[in-house]
């Protein structure tokens, strides 16, 4: 079961300057904000982080209506808040709510549907714009973040990169996976064509980017409806075939002990009442984390119950050994090994020896 941390207290926070450039050209992840130990490596399928950190962005831009930049090295966060309660009466009363209490939202819920829920029980429209001074209201900005404590990216990165339907959406991040060495690109919200692509329950797809025309790598695009982003780390590796396949809904709930656990709520907003399953990642086709219908992706290309294949795993840049994210120590243990054969080698030969020498 993943520990759900506290309310965090609401403030604000600068950006995080740009990192300095890494072999690579990427900021790497720091020492706070690792994956978990190696003892917990994960082939994928793998869950996300439910609340926090689970990558980072690659790219830079800027917020046109506030001037705000961005730069590569922000947070990318997970889709869920840990709930609004009196601790962030302050953020509340800022959003319009006469009556913070009106606003309270329930821990494991995304931020579009929270925002929803704060504009509906404050009776106020959000997001929307202060026609006084041209100030942006919401609980995000327009480019998908705020600020609490330092800033950080759940929705939408549109400050990032072209989102002009008909023009492909380059890479804008990388996702923070447990440590198996892949490497989880993020695109903008159009694929190569520069269309709505049909993704994976992990917001995956297999085909070609602006940076990889040749097609067949399994990415990720930024998605207008929770997850947001990374609904878990992706694909499947099909043990018959080598092939690997696209996460499907029953794949990704399989994940997480919060999909399916009994705790569905009620929520209510201006236009519906629906049910949701708390800190649930994973939604069907209709946009819901408790209904099963399978996703387009699946269905439109090869029926409701077929698999979607990718290329050969032998086709994907293996993992480094050891792994980046491989304690030091660790290190330290696999390199005391590398001599090992040859050592027994000697020590065989030098008691075939001793043995001769006995004989005679």
């Amino acid at each position: 079961q993943q520990q759900r941390p506290p309310p965090p207290p609401p403030g604000e926070g600068g950006h995080r300057p740009p990192p300095p450039p890494g072999e690579d050209g990427q900021r790497p992840p720091p020492p706070g904000d690792r994956p978990p130990p190696p003892q917990s490596v994960c082939m994928p399928p793998c869950r996300t982080a439910l609340i926090g950190n689970v990558g980072y962005t690659t790219a830079s831009g800027k917020d046109e209506r506030s001037g705000k930049e961005f730069f590569p090295g922000e947070n990318v966060y997970g889709p869920f808040e840990a709930g609004f309660s009196a601790q962030q009466d302050n953020v509340l009363s800022d959003l319009g709510c006469a009556d913070p209490s009106k606003g309270y939202v329930p821990g494991g819920v995304d931020t579009e549907t929270a925002e929803q829920i704060v504009a509906f029980g404050c009776n106020i429209t959000l997001p929307r714009i202060d026609a006084e001074n041209d100030h942006y209201i919401s609980l995000l900005d327009e480019c998908g973040g705020h600020s609490i404590s330092e800033y950080h990216f759940h929705e939408r990165l549109s400050c990032l990169y072209d989102g002009s339907p008909g023009v492909p959406s380059k890479a804008i991040g990388v996702g923070r996976p447990p440590p198996n060495g892949e490497n989880h690109v993020l695109y903008g919200k159009y694929d190569n064509n520069g269309e709505i692509p049909l993704l994976d329950a992990c917001g995956g797809s297999f085909g070609p980017t602006p940076d990889n025309p040749e097609g067949g790598v399994y990415h990720y695009h930024v998605q207008d409806k929770p997850p947001f982003t990374f609904g878990c780390f992706g694909p499947v590796l099909d043990d018959e075939s080598g092939l690997q396949k696209l996460v499907s809904l029953a794949e990704c709930r399989a994940l997480y002990n919060d999909c399916g656990d009994g705790d569905v709520i009620n929520i209510t907003t201006k236009n519906e009442t629906f049910l949701y399953d708390p800190y649930c990642p994973c939604f069907d086709a209709n946009g819901s984390n408790v209904g099963d219908i399978e996703l387009q992706v699946f269905a439109e290309k090869f029926g409701a119950n077929a698999m979607v294949f990718g290329p050969p795993i032998s086709s994907y840049p293996m993992p480094p050994t050891p792994s980046p994210y491989q304690d030091a120590s660790l290190d330290e243990n696999a390199a005391s090994t590398d001599g090992l054969p040859l050592m027994c080698f000697y020590s065989f030969l030098l008691i075939g020896i001793i043995g001769l020498f006995e004989l005679y």
